[in-house]
């Protein structure tokens, strides 16, 4: 089938011990939050993440190889693929690289109400956000708001308001960011995306000079 047969081509080149998928751990295609490593120090300073992200590094002739077969099934597969190689762009770039994969990610699959889109959403708009493009990221809000209102998913949801409010962070709006990210919170979410979305909201908070408030939320 099109994603096992997406994770074949992805180490097919390489040996048994160079393998990017293991049980339970999956480099590339493990759905980890981008704000995982903005939180968790450890993993982003210490031996983890910089390994992971030096082993996608080493590998990205095969991933992109990949990724291309992934998002030509026209499935959801392709996004969930392409948000969770957003970390390792966010954080290493390049940028237009990962908006290139993502823009044609979203064109490919249906524009159906699931996860992995809002998911896909949310990386395409923290990356133009990112790079100051707010227009570009100002649109991909409108169609993350669209879409979660035919879903009750609390990741989509989640996905959404924490790209809101990156967004509106990065323009000056912080009362919207505050409210954006204060619903990402209050979602059903896992660790990873609710340490993410407090991080950001502690920001927007020392932006509207509630230190004390920010602290709480770092904490």
């Amino acid at each position: 089938n099109g994603p096992r047969r997406a994770r074949d081509l992805a180490t097919e080149r390489v040996t048994p011990e160079e393998e990017l998928v293991e049980e339970g751990e999956d480099v590339v295609g493990r759905r980890v939050d981008v704000h995982a490593d903005l939180v968790d120090d450890d993993r982003l300073l210490g031996g983890q993440v910089a390994a992971a992200q030096d082993r996608v590094q080493r590998e990205l002739p095969n991933l992109r190889e990949a990724l291309d077969f992934s998002i030509s099934e026209g499935d959801q597969a392709g996004l969930d693929f392409v948000a969770d190689l957003h970390q390792f762009w966010f954080l290493r770039g390049p940028f237009n690289e990962a908006r290139r994969w993502l823009d044609r990610a979203l064109a490919a699959a249906p524009n159906e109400p699931t996860t992995a889109r809002a998911r896909a959403i949310y990386a395409a708009c923290m990356i133009a956000s990112t790079q100051g493009d707010i227009p570009a990221a100002t649109a991909l809000v409108a169609q993350g708001r669209a879409l979660v209102q035919r879903t009750a998913d609390p990741i989509a949801h989640a996905a959404v308001a924490i790209g809101d409010g990156f967004t509106a962070l990065a323009t000056g709006h912080v009362d919207h960011a505050c409210a954006c990210l204060q619903d990402a919170i209050d979602e059903h979410i896992g660790p990873t995306m609710r340490g993410g979305s407090l991080v950001i909201l502690g920001w927007a908070q020392e932006l509207r000079g509630e230190a004390v408030t920010a602290m709480a939320s770092y904490e």
